[in-house]
Parts: structure tokens; sequence; C-alpha cells
């Protein structure tokens, strides 16, 4: 029977820590447990055969290309398969360790002594080296402690010192030649206030860090955080040392080296790096509407100042209805939305994050519970009113005559419906120039416009935008529209056409919408002949009517295809008769729903049930409609029964009571 082992990834983080399960001769059958590596980490095996599930005595590892494979016994293929791993190491760092049977843990070494055989050291495409348990001793967190001594291949490595000379079965630790930086520790904001280990290249909270390491017994070792010296210690008889900075370190990276001399020959530990960051993170909520009406939903979202691996759902405090998940973007980590949706009844909410909800990588929590941008506040059951804004055609028809082309300048007019603040700014583009005016108490506007711009506009159009202001709820929304036109080249010879607002405010009412059609009304001007076509496309369906002798034209519309346009526009188009043969003219018009108009039929009711085998065998509920206009066209629809694997489910359409019944 095949053995049964584990790899313990420790990277000194408890939340990213692993046990993973492998059998040997996985890897013969191409199912190699395969493990990202991890900067710092240590993977220790287990044999589960083993008293106190201790490691094996021998494997076999090679390297190819950045991984390391590693070969159970009497394996052929690799295992286990640790991606990345001499890409992300620091140098002559071993990472594959276990546990003795005397409860010490120690690295893997080569059994021919040959340094090129140690896992730092193997070669790219090399051959399989089989190595032993038995080389530096490790703390779990992975930090070396020092040499075990019973390995006799570690003198011929000169891996260990003269005094290397204990037992096994003793645990003794032994002194050692290298100076070393086995861990560093810190002792900041821990649970139980303890500490914890550091994975090199971790970010921190403590200012003050513990590092521990060896060296030779009795030697000064010199503490570097980057070219500057910040302190030194003195390695006792087991050559152990610490150190912890006298002043506190600054924010930012630092990298520490130890450095000790013997016979005058320096030794330098590798680099340990870490980041000090002491500045919480800060959360701010906004939302795409402070007002909402009981069939409407807000988009919430929270920007982190900084990334966070803790802040889910149940951080966010929300009152007055429910969130729904919380979704992280993908193209920005610190920004995560949600949905709100109203309590039925509740006339208003709030949604929150109080401090120490949510912490970075160092650990340090947020402790901006009680800043303004850390809540946002609804007002429910009255949606934000609406407002629209109409342009008038560009020199009353659309069409610049040969006569008003000639003219300096052209006054461009129209008016904002609706909830509006008089003073709100008017944006209107002609071309690449911009104009600003005001939008006057009874709602009008106007602006003169020089009729260079006009003639020179390439598209020949021109867009109005209004940042309009709710005076009942301060909310600021912006609503647009445009005009298409034509400029005579000579008298007599060019076509234009006109879309009249779709309603008397271009705001379309509860009222209006129950309407069965709309009558789309405008007119064509310049050269046409009476008959021609106009094609109105409103929600992607196109609508046709023709031109009398007047150049005017009116459209019917069912008015639910106009509550159901994605961007609430008419959209218009004329095949006119010309003496030189037809021309195309076009024009648009903007327009707007009112709150109590749902462009969509809402399903509401019990849509949910239990249903148990030999108990409750049946589930039942009530579904409705609501919030739509022409809500007597909304109704529920066949397929009234449905048959399933473990049940039947049938809908009434007339009631919509529903059930579910077991086949029991």
């Amino acid at each position: 029977m095949a053995k049964q082992f584990k790899v313990l990834v420790n990277t000194g983080n408890a939340q990213s820590n692993q046990s993973l399960d492998v059998t040997q001769g996985q890897g013969a059958k191409g199912q190699p447990l395969r493990i990202a590596a991890k900067v710092g980490a240590k993977y220790q095996l287990q044999e589960l055969d083993k008293n106190k599930e201790a490691a094996p005595e021998y494997v076999k590892v090679k390297r190819v290309g950045k991984n390391l494979h590693i070969l159970l016994e009497n394996s052929t293929e690799a295992d286990i398969i640790i991606e990345d791993y001499y890409d992300v190491m620091p140098e002559g760092y071993n990472g594959v360790i276990g546990q003795a049977e005397n409860g010490n843990f120690y690295e893997y070494i080569p059994e021919d002594p040959d340094v090129k055989g140690l896992i730092p050291q193997l070669a790219d495409g090399g051959q399989t080296v089989s190595v032993a348990l038995g080389g530096a001793e490790v703390v779990g967190s992975g930090a070396a402690v020092g040499v075990l001594a019973f390995n006799p291949l570690l003198a011929a490595l000169g891996l260990a010192g003269a005094g290397a000379a204990a037992a096994a079965a003793g645990g003794t630790t032994a002194t050692t030649s290298n100076t070393t930086i086995g861990s560093v520790t810190d002792n900041v904001g821990n649970p139980g206030n303890g500490t914890e280990a550091l994975a090199n290249g971790a970010s921190t909270n403590d200012k003050t860090p513990t590092l521990t390491g060896q060296a030779p017994a009795g030697t000064v070792i010199t503490i570097k955080d980057g070219g500057v010296v910040i302190g030194s210690a003195t390695a006792d008889a087991n050559g152990n040392w610490s150190f912890t900075p006298p002043a506190e370190l600054a924010e930012g990276k630092h990298s520490f080296t130890a450095e000790s001399t013997t016979n005058g020959v320096a030794n330098v530990s590798p680099a340990f790096e870490i980041t000090v960051d002491t500045i919480a993170p800060q959360i701010a909520i906004t939302t795409d509407k402070i007002a909402l009406g009981s069939a409407e939903t807000a988009a919430i979202t929270f920007t982190l100042s900084e990334a966070s691996a803790d802040f889910v759902a149940a951080d966010i405090t929300t009152t007055g209805g429910t969130l729904s998940a919380l979704v992280k973007s993908a193209a920005n980590p610190l920004v995560y939305t949600a949905t709100f949706t109203p309590t039925a009844g509740a006339t208003s909410a709030k949604i929150s994050v109080g401090s120490n909800q949510l912490s970075d990588a160092a650990g340090n929590a947020n402790q901006d519970g009680a800043d303004a941008n850390n809540s946002v506040a609804l007002s429910l059951g009255s949606a934000q009113a609406k407002a629209a804004v109409a342009l008038d055609p560009i020199s009353g028809d659309n069409l610049i005559s040969a006569a008003e082309g000639a003219q300096a300048s052209l006054t461009l007019t129209g008016r904002v419906s609706g909830a509006f603040t008089p003073g709100d700014i008017v944006t209107i583009r002609v071309g690449t120039q911009t104009y600003t005016t005001i939008v006057a108490a009874n709602g009008s506007y106007s602006q003169v416009v020089p009729m260079t711009e006009l003639k020179a506009d390439a598209d020949k159009k021109v867009e109005v935008s209004v940042a309009v202001k709710d005076p009942a709820t301060g909310q600021v929304s912006t609503v647009d529209n445009s005009q298409t036109y034509t400029v005579e080249g000579t008298p007599n010879s060019a076509t234009a056409l006109v879309v009249d607002l779709v309603t008397g405010d271009n705001i379309i009412n509860v009222t209006e919408a129950a309407a069965p059609s709309t009558a789309i009304t405008g007119r064509v001007t310049g050269v046409f002949a009476a008959g021609d076509t106009v094609t109105l496309t409103v929600n992607d369906k196109p609508f046709t009517g023709t031109v009398n002798a007047q150049g005017t034209y009116s459209i019917n519309v069912p008015t639910t295809d106009l509550v159901a346009d994605r961007d609430t526009k008419v959209e218009a188009s004329v095949s006119a008769t010309t003496p030189t043969g037809k021309v195309t003219a076009s024009a648009s018009q903007d327009y707007a729903l009112n709150n109590e108009v749902s462009p969509v039929a809402l399903i509401g009711g019990t849509s949910t049930g239990t249903a148990i085998e030999d108990s409750s065998a049946q589930a039942a509920g009530t579904l409705t409609v609501t919030g739509a206009a022409n809500s007597a066209n909304n109704v529920l629809k066949a397929p009234t029964s449905l048959g399933g694997q473990y049940g039947n489910f049938t809908l009434d359409t007339t009631t919509g009571a529903w059930t579910y019944t077991l086949d029991n």
C-alpha cells in the first residue's frame, strides 16, 4: 500500500498557512502535488505512518527550471513540485524541513558530501539528489536556530563547527560558523499580547521588532539596516543572539543583515526584509442615489485606502434595507460594490463601517468609524424627482439657410423641466467649443454661439447637458439632449428633420405611461415631398409614418416601448425626395420617466419554500407582479408546470399561487 504523507506550508502567517496531503507514487500517475512557492516559507514533510507523524528520513530532490521537484520513497517521478521555488526564495535559503522523533525540526542535506547537492545549490537540469534529515535545526516558524550534529556529513560539507558533537537523541544544539538572521518577530497588537514571526518580505506595525539568529559563540554581531549600523548583539555559548532596535524604525521598507568576524573573516547573513507600516487603513462609502423610491435600488461603493484581506460583508452595518453580496473590483482591488435594497415601509436607511472592522497587511485596524465619509444616509419612499432638458431646433427648424448662415451668430435656446434649481449650470457643446450658461427661474436658458463654430462643427450636432439639483433632496444629477442640424450651401437645396418633445414637459408621468400609445410628432423642413417616409426607432424597434404637404408627421408608438427604451431616446430619420434624388436627414429627442414609472416589472411574493421527503412533501407560495407601467400587460406566463428529477412545479398564472410536490 502506498504511504501517505503531508506537506505543512508555514509562511509565518496563520491565515496563509496550508496543510496538504500527498500519496507516495502520485507523481507517476501524472498528478503531482503542486505548491506555489512563497518568500521565506518552510515546507515541512510528514510521514503519517510514523510515530508523532515525524518526517521521512530520506527524499530525493531535483531542480527543473525554477521549480523544486521532491520524490518520496521509491518514487520515480516528482510527487511534490514547489513552483517558482528558485525564483522567489532568497539565495542560499533551504525551505524543506522535517521534524525528527526527538521533536526538533531540521533541514534536509545531501547524503553525498557535496555542497552542490544542497537544495539551494541544485543546478537546473542536474541529476536527482538524495537528501537526508539532519541539516540546520529550525523552529516551527522556519527560523534557523542552530545546526544538528548527528549527521557526519555536515562536517564534510563545512556546515558544522568544530564543537558540533551532540547526539540526535539528546537534541542539543551545536555552534555554527555561519551568521544568520533566523527570525524577525512582531511584538505589537497580536492576540493575547503574544508575538508573531514575520516572513521575509512581510509587513508589520511593530517599529521595534525583535531579530534573532545564529553566529559563532561569543562573537559580536553587527546589525545593519541597509548600509546603516543600527546596533549590535553578542552570540551566547550556543551561538544564539537576539536584538531589538533601541530606536523606532521609520515607516517603509527595511533590509536587515547580521555580520560577524571570525579569524579576520567577515560572515554576513542573507538580507531579511520587512516593511514597517503603522498607518491605519481608511474606508470611504459613496452611493449613486440619496433618495430611493420603494421599487428602486442604490449602488453602494466602498473605497479602501490600502488593500485588506479581511474586509467582508459582515463588517458593514446596514439599517432600513439589505445589501447584496460584496464584490471586489477586478480592475481596482481597493474598490468594492454592493446593491442596497430598501425594506418595505422603511423611510430612511444608513450604511456604515465602524472602527476596527478591517485591517491591512501589517495588522493595522481602521480607526475612522466616526468619519463623515464612513457612512451614507438614504431617504426612502420618495425617489429623487426627475428632470429633463430640451434644446429647441437650431434656427427654429434645424436648417441653417444660406441667409441665416451669413449672420455673425445664432442664439441657442431651450428649457429645463421637472425638478431643477434656478442657477443650475447648462453646458453646450458645438464642435470643439464648450459654452456655459444658467437656468432661469422659469426653466429657460439661452446662449449666443458664433455662426463660424456652427458651420465648422463636423457632425453638425449641438449637445446640451445640465447638472440639475433636486430642490427637495439636494441631490445633483445630469440630464442631456441634442439637436442635429443642416447647413444649406445654396438656397432651397437641403433637408432637415425635427422631433418634437415626447410629452409637454418631456417627462412621461404615470398617467401618460398608462396610455396604450403615444403620438410622436415633428416636421421635415427644406426640400422634401409629401409622402416621404419618416422612421422612428424606439426600444430597438422601427415605427414608420409619412410626411404631409406641410412637412409634419405623427407616428403612434406603444407607450410600453417608450418606457422600456434603455436610453429613453427617440431616434428619427427621413428619406426625403429632392430634385437630385433621395436625401437622408436625422434627428433625436431625449426624454425622462417620472419616478412612479418603472421600466420593468418586479416579481415579488413568496418565492422560496422547503420540501422534505417523507415529511413536508410540498412547498408552496404566491408570486406577484408590480411596479411597471401598463401592469395589465405584465403578467405571469407559462410554463405553468415543470417536471424535475425529484418532483413537479406548478403555477397558477391568474392568482400567482405555486406549489412544488416531491415524488415520494
